[in-house]
């Protein structure tokens, strides 16, 4: 699984893209401010709202598929990049990193080099940059499915008390779910700031997470997933450690979808940013 050096090159090229200070902190930059890369991939977290330590990054890079698959050399190999509201400002900053993106060192252990052949709009198949909206997700979900089946398609690490959550129900989805998006509206979509935005989206996750409690699981698998990550600049190994497989809901589902919708593009959990915690949804009706 490719996602994490993927995302490590595509951080370092922007950074050198951005950042006329490379060899010093961003927390203690007096660019950061103004700084794409920090806006982008490291939000600070507000003042206000102590509960949150950290934001989600704006971005996700992430591959088409989720499985093994083998490039000969010359052979086109397809990346998604994903852009949330105000970090859609910085596209071109985007683009310059992913045209220079491990054309000199190389990508992974082999050191792979790339070069940009074509870029698409993920959408519309046309010159980036194309939007999704929020009006868009909730007409894409029928009103009248009580059924989702939902497919982990690349390893999705949630966690409660510090533990990795192996028995997922739907509620999981939802809170976790509503819970990045507001992390990701306050960070990029939202105008306003303050304790009231904050205080509002976490009045709104436990109000539909109390709803999802009533959409039973009556189906699924889980299986152990893990990736084993050595970063270059740290020098040091790490083990990241997830669930892929499927679990079926029935229940109340259409006015929760849209969230879960939103979900199978920006992802779900931990390590989003670098393609883990990829959804796929299928809506289905099996009660009269």
């Amino acid at each position: 699984f490719l996602g994490r050096t993927l995302r490590g090159a595509f951080g370092k090229t922007l950074k050198e893209v951005c950042c006329p200070h490379r060899d010093s902190f961003c927390e203690s930059c007096a660019c950061r401010d103004a700084c794409a890369y920090v806006r982008i991939f490291r939000p600070p977290a507000p003042e206000w709202d102590s509960q949150r330590t950290e934001m989600p990054a704006g971005v996700i890079v992430r591959f088409p598929f989720t499985g093994p698959i083998k490039f000969v050399a010359g052979e086109p190999m397809p990346i998604d990049v994903i852009l949330v509201g105000r970090a859609s400002n910085y596209c071109a900053f985007v683009l310059e990193a992913l045209s220079q993106m491990a054309g000199n060192a190389g990508l992974g252990k082999h050191r792979v080099k790339l070069r940009p052949v074509k870029m698409e709009d993920l959408r519309l198949g046309e010159t980036v940059c194309g939007e999704i909206s929020w009006s868009d997700l909730r007409q894409s979900c029928p009103t009248e499915a009580d059924c989702v089946e939902v497919e982990y398609l690349t390893p999705l690490e949630l966690k409660q008390k510090g533990e990795i959550l192996s028995d997922i129900h739907f509620h999981h989805l939802v809170w976790y779910g509503a819970n990045r998006l507001g992390g990701l509206i306050e960070a990029f979509c939202s105008d306003e700031g303050g304790s009231e935005i904050s205080a509002s989206i976490r009045h709104w996750r436990d109000r539909v997470s109390g709803l999802a409690r009533r959409v039973k699981r009556v189906a699924g698998v889980l299986y152990p997933a893990s990736e084993r990550y050595r970063s270059a600049s740290a020098e040091e190994t790490a083990v990241f450690r997830g669930v892929v497989g499927r679990g079926v809901f029935l229940g109340d589902v259409c006015g929760l979808i849209p969230i879960l919708r939103a979900m199978e593009i920006v992802h779900l959990g931990r390590h989003a940013t670098f393609g883990w915690g990829q959804i796929r949804l299928r809506l289905d009706i099996r009660q009269g």
